[in-house]
């Protein structure tokens, strides 16, 4: 079996597309995972990621996803992997909103990942509905095991 482990050890909220929601998204925010995953979830929006308290970044606590990757195919659907959702409560809110116009002008994260090869990272915005939705990253690889 071919598994993929990312390890997330940090976000900041500050999308460039439009995502229209109840709430207001938190400009600046920085989701630290302090306390637990902060609802989020994995491939399945009904699972919450791992949480470890340290071994982050200046071993601050992170959270963890694992994805089988058998049925992945190259070039295909990216797999979701990684999700914050509005219907689960992600980081209380904070990345929900029309971030255009709350002047979201960026979107940074740091993750490490263990397969022994490259992968193309990908970033979807979208509302609540999944849609619409637009794509951020596309064609960015994160070097094997790192």
């Amino acid at each position: 079996m071919s598994t993929i482990k990312i390890v997330v050890l940090a976000s900041l909220a500050a999308p460039v597309a439009t995502c229209v929601c109840a709430q207001g998204a938190v400009v600046g925010f920085h989701e630290s995972f302090a306390q637990d995953a902060a609802n989020w979830r994995g491939a399945s929006s009904a699972t919450t990621l791992g949480w470890s308290s340290l071994g982050g970044p200046g071993d601050a606590a992170y959270v963890t996803s694992i994805y089988n990757l058998v049925n992945t195919q190259a070039g295909g659907i990216p797999a979701t992997i990684i999700r914050a959702a509005t219907s689960a409560g992600s980081s209380g809110g904070a990345y929900q909103g029309n971030w255009a116009i709350e002047g979201v002008t960026g979107v940074s994260f740091w993750f490490r990942h263990d397969l022994s090869q490259s992968i193309s990272l990908s970033l979807r915005i979208a509302s609540p509905q999944n849609y619409p939705g637009a794509s951020a990253f596309d064609g960015v690889l994160i070097p094997a095991s790192t």
